[in-house]
């Protein structure tokens, strides 16, 4: 008689998502669906974190933003959408608690699933990792999740964190992707998804890269007023490959270019250039916890602290 392998146990996932009353429910309603099914034996939801919607924190700027996605038109076609989500999903949780026909938001998938629903005002506290510790979670997944997860969050589980993009990657990458991929058809006919382990590295370079670029863009501008911002671009560069720290390549102008040789060859522009690119490091230094800018008779300094 052969002995049967043990089942292995059920794993561990906690979802971080975001109040977003269009598209994520609908995605939380069929997942429930099918853990309903034989997958429920491979996984237990420890619960769901729903933050704030595009990682607003109030309404004017989430206000703002949509008005910059989807132009007046649109913008009062989703408002009124959105108006019609909020009434109907009041009467589901507040006077249904769940029991209610339709998936009006987030919440009400889920009381209607009866899955747990955590609640915090960012997954990068030490109290929310106090929070989240007694689950024993193998895995975060993030879907739409408003907020970067920062790099003792993406430890946390037992494997990692991970990200379901619904699009190609890097072709349609950032907020939106299912518009991205329709507006991309004619590069890249086929749409598809993307599931990635989150790095973070990859968070990090980002936002490195964001603060020498805010330095630099200054600076042109200051000299040229015609200074276009080129924004930030990501690629696998071969002198970056291999790295093991946040790392970005810098492009500081264009030798081709009479004005900006010029200028390059002035000792004083370069000093300038120095300057930005200091003040890029710097920025992003003081976002991070063990590190600060020292300044010692004049020269400034990146030190690691205890």
């Amino acid at each position: 008689m052969v002995d049967q392998a043990p089942a292995p146990s059920p794993l561990n996932v906690l979802f971080i998502t975001q109040d977003d009353p269009f598209y994520v429910p609908q995605f939380f309603r069929e997942f429930v669906a099918i853990c309903q099914g034989d997958a429920a034996r491979n996984v237990r939801i420890k619960g769901v974190v729903i933050q704030a919607p595009l990682g607003k924190k109030s309404l004017r700027a989430l206000v703002s933003q949509m008005l910059g996605f989807y132009g007046w038109f649109d913008f009062l076609r989703m408002g009124i959408r959105f108006a019609f989500s909020k009434v109907m999903n009041k009467i589901a949780v507040k006077l249904f608690h769940g029991r209610f026909p339709g998936a009006f938001s987030v919440e009400h998938v889920l009381l209607k699933a009866g899955w747990p629903i955590l609640h915090t005002r960012s997954v990068n506290t030490p109290e929310f990792r106090e929070q989240i510790a007694p689950l024993q979670l193998d895995l975060i997944q993030s879907v739409a999740a408003s907020q970067k997860f920062g790099a003792d969050l993406l430890k946390a589980p037992r494997y990692g964190c991970i990200n379901i993009h619904n699009a190609k990657l890097p072709l349609n990458r950032g907020m939106l992707p299912n518009f991205w991929s329709l507006y991309n058809t004619d590069r890249e006919p086929v749409s598809g998804m993307t599931i990635h382990l989150m790095n973070e590295k990859l968070d990090e370079s980002r936002q490195f890269a964001a603060r020498v670029q805010e330095s630099t863009y200054s600076l042109s501008v200051k000299t040229s007023g015609k200074a276009r911002n080129r924004g930030i671009k990501k690629a696998p560069f071969v002198v970056l490959i291999g790295a093991r720290m946040p790392s970005v390549l810098v492009e500081i102008g264009f030798l081709t270019n009479s004005n900006e040789e010029t200028q390059m060859k002035k000792a004083e522009y370069r000093d300038k250039i120095a300057e930005a690119l200091f003040k890029g490091v710097s920025g992003y230094a003081d976002t991070l916890s063990h590190f600060n800018v020292a300044s010692v008779a004049g020269v400034s300094a990146l030190s690691e602290g205890n």
